[in-house]
């Protein structure tokens, strides 16, 4: 059987060296044009950026572009070419197309030595002579011959001359070499050198960091050659478009410009002569902000009273002095530090709370405490401050002393030296009153001494203390006890005191009562005045209520007759109805006032208590006006009230009308029985005035003779 076994060996090898050879030149085929694409790229990208000073997303454009240049490259020149199968047959072919005088011997070669003799019947002496002579013809050809040597060279001097131009500018220019790798290789952000170079102040990690919503002041410093210009591109984050704007010149070398109100971040550069910084970007961070104040106030001991928290919606807080204030700040984000303020100064920082960063907490003792306005500044991490201090404003007051309200009943400017002062008192207080003190000053208007001033306790036993309202409760104080002179005048306060620890006691007071102390008789000359004046009021309002009965009486005879009552029939009910009901207040203002005089009569001890005066001023002045003012002036005002209804019957309005007459004549007998009183009792107080001023000229009379007596008597034993 005839094999492949009869190809000389020899031939194979050259074959496969052939296959060899071909690789190796697809490979320096496909680096030639990889080194040449690589050099114009380098050429171009390293003119064009040193030139324009492109950006990072043009640079990584022609990056990626150079990239897919190689790919192309690779895959067309190497790949494909090396993943060719590369046969014996067609490299005889390849041979046999390079050397035509071959014929088709060496490929006919090839084919017989891989026939089987025996399976196709043919002469296997045949197949040997025709692959021997195949082999023969083959003998002196050079195979290599299939190879473009000259596109080989090229290529390999293409690679040379490639890597030595690289070499070469690296070893020239280092610098440039290395900016140009790191720029457009590495894509990074370092810069050409250039005779202006622009320094971005603020910048943090190639970012300038700004607050939302305040303006923001861009400033530029230029170093080296100053241009006279710089400006400023800037685009909104998303937007490719930007704007450019000229930068103000500030000094010799700075420039500055403003942006309001900055909301949004965004993209920018600074460009000015041949200098130009890469595109930076504006990074918005808000300020710090509070999310919960709590301010509580730790009262002092001795009000008794809890902590409590001020309202949060309120301006101003009033706190007491010698209060302690618990501050507990809540920040919205985690914060570096809270800052107390006062009159916009600082007084210290918050305490940071260990398990939170956000939450900061301070106790202002009471010495601590003013009035006025604090605030609270917050400190972020990055240092960034509150716009504002987060103001609150107190106003520390004092413990106010008590509220004293007094009351003397029945007495009035002119007393005796033996008059009794009742007095109707009450107190308040914030937490609690304490004890009351009366205090009084005489001054006596017939002596050159000081006025002389005493205090003295006064709380009654039946009044309880420690409480902050006191109910009224009355003292009486007795004149003839404190050494009071007739023609002194004398001053009388209530005081109260409460029970205020820190310091002494607050004490609070009443008005001042000011009175003058008389003889007997200028008091009962005084009061008998008052009488006189009384009565002569009191006579006019008897009349009054004469004419307002005779007017009633003649409205009774107009309406006798008629079924409908006129308009001004209704008016002049209405106006009756009026005039009775002041006739009414007039009387028990005058029963008042003789009251006033009964009072002062018991107090100033003009008489004994229960005594004749007080009986008939009682009995004879006061209860009858009473009686009038409350029982028999309502008995003609109802009448009226009820008459002056539309709806009111004609019969039943005219028996109104007549109650209303008849009513008003028992209060014109009443009143001037009354006024008859008043009269007769003028003439006994001046009957008593004049017996007493009798006595008192007896008296005085009486300790003239003694007098004289014992001085005749000194003067007799002066002589022995």
């Amino acid at each position: 059987m005839t094999t492949i076994d009869l190809m000389p060996k020899h031939l194979l090898q050259r074959l496969d060296r052939l296959r060899r050879r071909l690789r190796v030149w697809f490979l320096i085929d496909g680096l030639g044009r990889l080194m040449a694409a690589g050099v114009v790229w380098m050429l171009v990208s390293l003119l064009i950026d040193h030139t324009f000073r492109m950006d990072r997303p043009q640079r990584g454009l022609m990056l990626m572009i150079f990239l897919a240049a190689c790919a192309v490259i690779t895959f067309r020149r190497i790949v494909i070419p090396l993943r060719h199968r590369l046969t014996p047959d067609s490299l005889a072919l390849r041979v046999e197309r390079a050397n035509p005088q071959l014929g088709d011997g060496l490929i006919s070669a090839l084919q017989l030595a891989r026939i089987d003799a025996d399976a196709t019947g043919a002469s296997p002496g045949l197949i040997r002579a025709a692959i021997e002579q195949g082999v023969q013809r083959a003998q002196p050809i050079d195979f290599a011959g299939v190879l473009d040597r000259h596109r080989r060279n090229v290529n390999l001097r293409i690679v040379g001359l490639a890597a030595g131009l690289i070499l070469l500018m690296v070893i020239v220019i280092p610098t440039t070499m290395s900016i140009w790798a790191q720029r457009n290789l590495m894509l990074a952000n370092i810069a050409w050198p250039r005779d202006t170079r622009l320094v971005i102040e603020g910048l943090v990690d190639g970012e300038l960091i700004a607050t939302r919503g305040d303006n923001l002041i861009l400033r530029v410093t230029a170093e080296g050659e100053v241009p006279d210009i710089v400006y400023i591109d800037h685009r909104p984050m998303d937007v490719a478009r930007r704007r450019t704007e000229q930068m103000i010149n500030v000094g010799a070398d700075g420039y500055r410009i403003e942006f309001r109100n900055v909301l949004e971040p965004f993209r920018f550069r600074v460009r000015g002569g041949d200098g130009e910084t890469p595109e930076y970007r504006l990074r918005l961070v808000d300020r710090p902000t509070l999310r919960q104040l709590a301010l509580t106030v730790s009262p002092p001991p001795y009000t008794g009273r809890e902590p409590y928290a001020l309202p949060a919606d309120q301006s101003v807080h009033d706190v007491l002095s010698g209060s302690t204030l618990h501050i507990d700040a809540l920040g919205a984000t985690d914060l570096k530090a809270m800052t107390l303020l006062y009159a916009g100064q600082s007084i210290g920082p918050l305490d940071a709370d260990a398990d939170n960063p956000r939450r900061f907490s301070r106790t202002l003792a009471a010495d601590e405490l003013k009035t006025g306005g604090f605030g609270i500044v917050l400190t972020d991490p990055n240092d960034l401050t509150t716009r504002r201090p987060i103001p609150f404003h107190l106003r520390v007051r004092d413990d106010q002393p008590p509220g004293v309200h007094a009351r003397l009943v029945g007495i009035g400017d002119l007393i005796t030296a033996n008059a009794l002062l009742p007095l109707n008192i009450r107190a308040n207080d914030d937490f609690s009153v304490e004890s009351f003190a009366l205090t009084y000053v005489v001054n006596r208007l017939d002596s050159d001494l000081p006025p002389q001033t005493v205090r003295f306790d006064i709380t009654a036993v039946d009044v309880t203390l420690s409480q902050p309202e006191i109910e009224p409760f009355g003292y009486t104080g007795d004149v003839s006890q404190w050494g009071v002179r007739v023609g002194s005048h004398l001053s009388i306060v209530i005081e109260a005191a409460d029970n205020h620890a820190i310091g002494p006691a607050n004490v609070g007071k009443s008005s001042t009562f000011s009175m003058k102390v008389v003889t007997e008789q200028e008091l009962i000359g005084e009061l008998l005045r008052r009488e006189q004046e009384q009565r002569v009021l009191f006579e006019r309002l008897v009349k009054d209520q004469q004419n307002l009965a005779v007017e009633t009486e003649a409205l009774h005879a107009e309406i006798a007759g008629s079924d409908r009552l006129t308009p001004d029939q209704f008016a002049r009910i209405s106006s009756l109805e009026k005039q009775q009901r002041l006739i009414a207040g007039r009387c028990e203002g005058i029963a008042s006032r003789f009251e006033q005089i009964e009072m002062e009569v018991r107090n100033n001890r003009l008489e004994d208590p229960d005594g004749p005066t007080q009986q008939r001023l009682r009995q004879r002045i006061v209860t009858p006006l009473r009686f009038t003012a409350v029982e028999l002036v309502p008995a003609a005002v109802v009448p009226l009230d009820l008459a002056r209804k539309s709806t009111v019957e004609p019969e039943h309005r005219r028996r109104l009308v007549t109650e209303t007459v008849e009513a008003q004549r028992l209060i014109v007998d009443q009143m001037n029985a009354v006024l008859r009183n008043m009269v007769k009792m003028e003439s006994y107080q001046e009957a008593i005035r004049l017996i007493r001023e009798v006595q008192q000229a007896q008296k005085q009379l009486h300790e003239k003779t003694t007098e004289s007596y014992e001085e005749s008597i000194g003067d007799i034993f002066d002589d022995e």
